[in-house]
């Protein structure tokens, strides 16, 4: 009789030793995927585009028959930046980016006087015409799509883009700044530097605002400007606007209240929400 109770405790403690051991080794593998989710960025990528403006000056023909074929055609500006669609409406991209991307260089343009006596030499022509061709675009995976500027502030340096690209989540507008200390991200363009199936994310730590920027330990540079800053529930907390010219791993820009602001001045005037 003690023989069998002796058994029969060995075996319930052999049992115990052994779920002990399953729900351990459970646990592990749990704890292991979970913080392999922690770790991890879900940005959403299609959200995050490259802008391009391009100019050209078209100068005359050197035959009589001018046509499209003989126009001679010479690139005077480029430049790049990056921005973020937040929402899509009744077919409507809305993208915001960094108004000094946005605006226009070319009011009043006038051709450079050298430009004029260079195209002039060895010619009877006195004066002629020439027209300004501008391409602004949004680049992602190898495709491009138009984009129209609709709303600007320069004083905080936002611009709002429509676009037909489209996208399939709609991006957030935090109402707090996040905690200094707290851990964000973004994905950019830096130099304009893009390629398809390929999108650069920086993660970095909010540092605080003063009265008119605030500051995060993301990399930023020429090209970067206009790419939204997210928190980890990607929500958007800031905006990509400067960047320091020799230490380049400090991000510049407007915090969410700004934004905010911007985008409830839009509805005003449009009734359009994209909070």
């Amino acid at each position: 009789m003690i023989n069998n109770n002796n058994n029969n405790i060995n075996r319930f403690s052999t049992l115990l030793i052994l779920s002990y051991l399953i729900v351990s080794i459970s646990c592990i593998f749990i704890a292991i995927d979970t913080q392999s989710n922690l770790l991890r960025y879900d940005v959403p990528q299609e959200n995050f585009v490259t802008l391009m403006t391009k100019a050209e000056i078209v100068l005359p023909c050197d035959e009589s028959n001018c046509n499209k074929s003989n126009l001679h055609a010479m690139e005077i500006y480029s430049s790049m930046a990056s921005a973020t669609a937040i929402q899509h409406l009744d077919g409507t991209t809305y993208l915001l980016t960094a108004n000094h991307f946005c605006h226009n260089k070319f009011d009043n343009f006038q051709l450079p006087e050298f430009l004029k006596n260079e195209y002039l030499k060895d010619k009877n022509q006195i004066d002629f015409q020439f027209s300004l061709r501008t391409k602004n675009v949004i680049i992602k995976d190898g495709e491009e799509f138009s984009f129209e500027v609709i709303k600007q502030d320069p004083e905080n340096d936002l611009c709002l883009i429509i676009s037909d690209y489209e996208i399939t989540k709609k991006i957030n507008i935090a109402k707090k700044m996040p905690r200094i200390g707290d851990t964000v991200s973004t994905i950019s363009s830096p130099m304009g530097f893009y390629e398809n199936g390929m999108s650069l994310h920086f993660i970095g730590v909010f540092s605080g605002c003063n009265v008119d920027n605030c500051f995060f330990t993301v990399p930023a540079i020429s090209g970067s400007s206009g790419s939204l800053i997210v928190n980890r529930k990607n929500r958007v907390v800031g905006m990509t606007q400067m960047a320091t010219i020799d230490f380049k791993e400090i991000t510049i820009g407007v915090g969410v209240y700004k934004i905010r602001k911007f985008l409830e001045l839009f509805k005003e005037e449009t009734q359009i929400d994209l909070l």
